[in-house]
């Protein structure tokens, strides 16, 4: 049984010292110079853009218990502008808010289509009162990723993202 052992440390610290190298971060098959080019070409952009939502929710299912109202597959979607480009933004929105405080949970998913990209995604957030906030993310066509939070301006359903565009 300490013969096993002890072969077994003996591989483990070999596969921790010969495996371990700085050429396994990046595919092998690439050169020294192009590693350097993969892991330095993603770009991280801030943005700050406007979703008008003020058309109103459509559709969804809405129930009332003990308090509670569940709202399950109400849809949203208008025009957005700013930081991500001009395009429409749709979204598909779950709460669970209590009627005594106007609070509660919300979440679901969203869409955002903008010049030649579509982002695909989901947000979080709370209800305090009128405003909706919370965070979102979301995958785009073109292999990039936008991440941050959004606020609704408490007036007819404007809401401002702000947030990360990472472009691979």
């Amino acid at each position: 049984m300490k013969h096993r052992i002890f072969i077994l440390s003996v591989v483990s610290a070999a596969l921790i010292i010969f495996g371990c190298g700085q050429e396994g971060l990046v595919s092998p098959q690439l050169t020294q110079s192009d590693q350097g080019t993969v892991l330095a070409k993603a770009t991280v952009t801030s943005f700050t853009a406007t979703a008008d939502f003020t058309a109103g929710p459509t559709g969804g299912t809405f129930t009332v218990t003990n308090g509670v109202l569940h709202i399950r597959g109400q849809m949203l979607q208008g025009p957005i502008t700013g930081g991500l480009g001009v395009g429409t933004a749709a979204v598909v929105n779950d709460a669970d808010i209590f009627l005594a405080t106007n609070s509660g949970p919300g979440r679901g998913t969203l869409t955002v289509v903008t010049g030649s990209v579509t982002y695909q995604g989901r947000f979080d957030g709370q209800f305090n009162g009128p405003v909706f906030s919370g965070h979102f993310q979301a995958q785009g066509t073109d292999g990039s990723k936008i991440n941050g939070s959004f606020t609704d301006q408490a007036v007819d359903n404007m809401f401002v993202l702000t947030g990360r565009l990472v472009n691979p």
